[in-house]
């Protein structure tokens, strides 16, 4: 890369950082995603039911070129920058994706993927549902799923994601609330 060249590039990161709020622009994200591992959050809300673990999941939006098929996955999302915590994002990301409010967030793992569009970073979370606030609405597109009958098909890495949940959950290390 040229000096001049090196130069714009600093010059649209600051703008970026500085203008944009951190958004990169639809035409230049797949290029950014293979440069710079980007952090995730996924967060698996997980209940019992009859004394068996379940999940809940959510459809991938429908019609997105990065999953085909409308696959099923942990809902999750980028974290960045003006979130100042795990639990910050994670709270977003239940309110946004789930519309409810949750409680006991323990991250169980950090996965590195990478994919035909880029690579990133994510931080698996377990949590549960509080039940002090909305309750949750399931659908077609958004329900719980014992991990004995899990939906397919999948996001990519989102098997692997659920087995690590699955086994976390067997192991007894989630500090789950009273009730659970």
């Amino acid at each position: 890369m040229t000096p001049e060249r090196a130069k714009l590039l600093k010059e649209l990161l600051e703008e970026i950082a500085e203008k944009e709020n951190g958004y990169i622009p639809a035409e230049a994200w797949h290029s950014f995603h293979k440069v710079v591992s980007i952090p995730y959050c996924e967060v698996a809300v997980v209940t019992k039911h009859n004394s068996e673990w379940q999940i809940l999941l959510g459809r991938v939006r429908p019609n997105d070129p990065d999953f085909p098929g409308d696959p099923w996955e942990i809902m999750g999302g980028m974290w960045k920058p003006h979130f100042k915590n795990q639990e910050e994002i994670c709270m977003d990301i239940a309110q946004r994706e789930m519309g409810v409010r949750i409680k006991n967030v323990q991250e169980i793992k950090t996965v590195k993927w990478l994919v035909a569009r880029g690579n990133g970073i994510s931080h698996i979370c377990l949590a549960e549902i509080d039940e002090a606030g909305p309750k949750l609405f399931q659908h077609d597109r958004k329900k719980f799923f014992s991990f004995a009958e899990l939906p397919r098909p999948l996001a990519p890495y989102h098997s692997e994601f659920l087995e690590i949940c699955r086994t976390f959950l067997q192991s007894g290390a989630y500090s789950a609330g009273d009730d659970m």
